[in-house]
């Protein structure tokens, strides 16, 4: 399933089932990140918390600094959160909200045969709406 939802929406997920970020994860992050076009230049990543002795070797070899920030002080390193992550939210919220109108609308048309369920969005929609609101983002906001 997860094969097929990335293909079709041209996403690339990471997924645990236990919903932890593991040393694994990390590292298949870390390498599809070092196949950017710009892997000879240094970065620096900041991460909340790593250990994982393959992944910090990995990431020296790929001219990544790896910068661990305390507990607690995150959202202080989150320039994302500034520059896109709240317009990608954003516009998530306003997909979501749609949806639920539509739901709503339905439901109040179906309740007179008594089946007025609001049915969720499964996550080929979710991630339908998180590729086409990325897509929005102009690539001038995100360097930024």
């Amino acid at each position: 399933m997860m094969e097929s939802l990335q293909n079709e929406t041209k996403t690339t997920i990471y997924a645990n089932p236990s919903g932890w970020w593991k040393a694994e994860l990390l590292l298949q992050f870390l390498q599809l990140f070092c196949e950017r076009s710009s892997a000879d230049e240094p970065v620096m990543l900041m991460w909340d918390d790593f250990s994982a002795h393959e992944l910090v070797a990995f990431a020296l070899e790929k001219n990544v600094v790896l910068q661990r920030i305390p507990p607690g002080y995150t959202h202080y390193c989150q320039p994302v959160d500034i520059a896109w992550n709240k317009i990608l939210k954003d516009r998530i919220r306003a997909s979501w909200t749609s949806y639920l109108k539509e739901q709503c609308s339905k439901v109040m048309v179906d309740c007179a045969d008594g089946n007025s369920k609001l049915t969720p969005p499964d996550r080929k929609r979710v991630l339908q709406w998180l590729h086409a609101d990325w897509n929005e983002l102009s690539v001038t906001t995100i360097k930024d």
